[in-house]
Parts: structure tokens; sequence; C-alpha cells
């Protein structure tokens, strides 16, 4: 019978520990099934973000279509406004020698005023004072005749 006890207590030992060892590996794996739920949880959660992300994408997309609308239309503004102050600087051009024009004009008459005010200081004027009134007919046929005749500063 001891013959017996021996191999049976092997057989026992032997089952507990195989028991044993299937006992963890089945813990194992259930700790693996956790693992593996959380991480198709996080799976999910970076599918559901990669579509936001292409959502994302196609936003940056159109607002980077419109960047480029904004600068090819403030290119072409900047280009008009080029084209304009160009021409406002013609006109000033234009209008600066035209003004220099006139500043010459304006010496010259200048100068032709000061010779007539020369002029006017050398001539006599009659003393009003003791001349005698005269007709207005005989006035106007004197100042007429002196017309006739070209002198036209007497006349008048």
């Amino acid at each position: 019978m001891a013959l017996f006890i021996i191999p049976a207590c092997l057989f026992i030992v032997m089952c507990f520990t195989g028991c044993a060892s299937q006992s963890a590996g089945i813990t194992t794996i259930k700790d693996d099934t956790v693992k593996l739920k959380a991480q198709m949880a996080v799976l999910l959660q970076d599918t559901a973000s990669a579509g936001h992300v292409d959502s994302l994408k196609a936003h940056i997309r159109r607002l980077e279509d419109l960047i480029r609308e904004q600068t090819s239309l403030m290119w072409s503004m900047r280009a008009d406004l080029n084209s304009k102050i160009s021409a406002v600087n013609n006109s000033l051009q234009t209008l600066d020698a035209k003004i220099a024009a006139d500043d010459r004009q304006f010496s010259v008459l200048a100068g032709k005023m000061d010779r007539v005010s020369a002029l006017l200081a050398t001539v006599t004027t009659p003393d009003t004072v003791n001349s005698q009134p005269t007709d207005p007919s005989e006035l106007y046929n004197t100042a007429q005749a002196d017309f006739q005749r070209g002198n036209y500063e007497l006349a008048i």
C-alpha cells in the first residue's frame, strides 16, 4: 500500500499544481481581455479623432484656398493702386509745371505794373479846383475826336 500512496500523492500534487497554473492562466487571460478592451476603446477614440482630423484638414484646405484668393486680390489691388498713384504723380508734375509758368507770367506782369506805376507818377493831372465847368456834350465831342485820331488814353 505504501507503493500506492506515493504515486497517489504525486498524482494529487501534480493535479493541484496543474490547476493552480491553469487558474493563473485564466487570471492572465482575464487581465489580457481587460487590457484589450481598454486598447479597443483607445483605438475607437483615435478613429473618432481621425474623423475630426479629416474634418480639420478639409477646413485647413478651405482656409488655404481663401488665403490664396485674398493674396491674389491683394496683389491686383496693389497693382491698381500703383497705377493710380502714378497717374496722380503725373498730374502733380503737370500742375507743378503750370504753376511755374504762371509764376513766370506773374513776374512779367508785376514788372509791367511797376513800369506803368512809374509812368503814371510822371503824368501831371490838371487841377480840378481851378478848372472851369464844361459842357457835357463838348466833353463828349472832344473825347470822340481824340478816340478817332487814335489817342485812346486822352479820349478816356
